[in-house]
């Protein structure tokens, strides 16, 4: 029984992680697999498994999480253009309203006591 036992620094290497890492998982999801041996922590080989398969769960999430975004980021940008494109035609607009506005005869500025004065 001895043999299918790990102490926390060697699942720790085994792992590639740090002993405070598993010390932090071991009330949670290691709290099956602990064994306490004359008053040393110790974990079972099964433990590793638990751990490694829910690291390779983990990129399987973030790539979703990565598509939803690119799919948010390629929604924002057609938005963006749209946004653009009215940008566009609204200036075109202004610019035609500016040249009609100058083309138009100017107004001679009469006094108030003048309104009785034809121009």
């Amino acid at each position: 029984m001895q043999n299918d036992l790990l102490t926390v620094a060697e699942f720790a290497k085994r792992l590639n992680i740090t002993v405070q890492s598993v010390y932090k998982q071991i009330n949670g999801k290691l709290k099956p697999f602990l064994v306490v041996v004359d008053g040393k922590k110790m974990l079972e080989v099964q433990a590793l498994e638990v751990i490694r398969e829910e690291k390779n769960a983990k990129p399987e999430s973030l790539n979703r999480l990565i598509n939803t975004l690119e799919r948010e980021n390629e929604r924002l940008n057609h938005q963006i253009e749209v946004k653009d494109r009215q940008i566009e035609i609204l200036m075109q607009q202004l610019s035609l309203y500016q040249a009609q506005q100058l083309a138009l005869p100017e107004k001679t500025e009469r006094k108030p006591w003048q309104f009785w004065k034809r121009s």
